[in-house]
């Protein structure tokens, strides 16, 4: 009877051996690349000017009236204050864009109003890194950054990351969001722009990997007892 025993089990694991054969093939076979999240027709390279943010500390030049020459930090709120008119929120524009501003501002108060605005040094700025990395989160940089660089200061690649489908996500012009491909090696070396998102995508070996090893390994545990070649299945007569 313990022969009739062990073909029973025999007979049960049999096809069970075989589903995991094909699974593990499947996991290893070659698969279409991931599909990136959206692709527009904006360039890598089209990186945008440097725009002003809170922390950042400014010096502004009056070339005709240098006795009202400054050098400020933009508040937490975004603005800065100057003599002989309100506030004025700095965040957003470029040195450039609060060059005129400041112009056209102080085109009241001064004959020939010239001002010159450059940034003496920068507040934190953070970029957001997710997906496969060892420590996901917020990255803070006072200095320009890669998207290299920002993924070795989120700890690196996980064994399961697709480094061959990095996607850099940012806001256009629009403020509309728009991802590329940062998986070239010249692309890695760009600098990163203040909230912009680096994602790392889970390979697709990975997952199935990691299918096999969650749910196959479930399914040999029925009951607490181990079915397939660890179950005896005795005969009831023996």
């Amino acid at each position: 009877m313990r022969e009739g025993a062990i073909m029973r089990t025999f007979r049960f694991a049999a096809p069970v051996g075989c589903f995991l054969i094909l699974l593990a093939a499947c996991a290893v076979s070659p698969s279409p690349p991931p599909v990136p999240l959206e692709q527009l027709t904006a360039p890598v390279e089209d990186f945008p000017e440097y725009v002003i943010q809170p922390g950042d500390e400014l010096e502004i030049r009056f070339m005709t009236a240098p006795e009202l020459d400054d050098i400020l930090i933009v508040r937490p709120d975004g603005l800065i204050t100057l003599p002989y008119i309100p506030a004025i929120r700095a965040t957003g524009l470029t040195p450039e864009q609060l060059d005129a501003e400041l112009t056209e501002k102080f085109a009241s108060q001064l004959i020939d109003p010239d001002v010159h605005i450059t940034v003496r040094s920068f507040g934190g700025q953070r970029v957001f890194v997710g997906g496969q990395v060892r420590r996901p989160g917020v990255v803070e940089f006072t200095a320009p950054i890669t998207v290299l660089e920002a993924v070795i200061a989120a700890g690196g690649l996980t064994d399961d990351a697709d480094a061959d489908e990095i996607l850099l996500i940012r806001r256009g012009e629009d403020n509309r969001p728009f991802s590329v491909k940062a998986n070239a090696p010249e692309t890695r070396v760009y600098r990163l722009a203040a909230a912009d998102v680096v994602y790392v995508p889970r390979s697709r070996i990975a997952d199935r990997v990691r299918f096999v090893d969650q749910y196959i390994r479930q399914l040999l545990l029925f009951g607490g007892f181990r079915i397939g070649f660890g179950y005896d299945l005795n005969d009831p007569e023996s």
